[in-house]
């Protein structure tokens, strides 16, 4: 899925994620999951590849959070904005979790979530 929900308002948008983790769940067949939108890849992957330029493996993080997932948690906030400087964040983008990141990672390769069937999420 190559960012299938960039387009759509918040509310589709979460709608949508809540129905493909349920798929998931029921099917246990691998999606991979493309997405520029950091707090998505949190929401939905146990594993997040992280691209440089090129499409480059700059880092693979493995997202600890437990589920259900909750922007709120603190670990969320740290998880996300290791993510951000990973992108190049730290660079004198001002977002935080909750905010629309991936408005300002322009032209960056984002972070690439792969779901698999072993009771969580993971790379393939």
């Amino acid at each position: 899925m190559d960012e299938p929900f960039g387009s759509l308002d918040a509310i589709s948008r979460g709608s949508l994620q809540t129905e493909v983790l349920r798929i998931w769940q029921e099917t246990s067949v691998t999606i991979v999951f493309v997405t520029h939108n950091i707090e998505e890849a949190l929401l939905l992957a146990d594993r997040i590849m992280v691209l440089a330029r090129g499409g480059t493996v700059r880092q693979v993080v493995t997202n600890t959070l437990t589920r259900p997932r909750s922007i709120e948690d603190p670990a969320f906030a740290r998880t996300w904005q290791h993510l951000h400087n990973l992108l190049g964040g730290e660079a004198g983008h001002k977002e935080s979790p909750g905010s629309t990141p991936e408005r300002s990672l322009g032209s960056r390769q984002g972070p690439v979530a792969y779901p698999t069937a072993s009771g969580a999420l993971h790379l393939n």
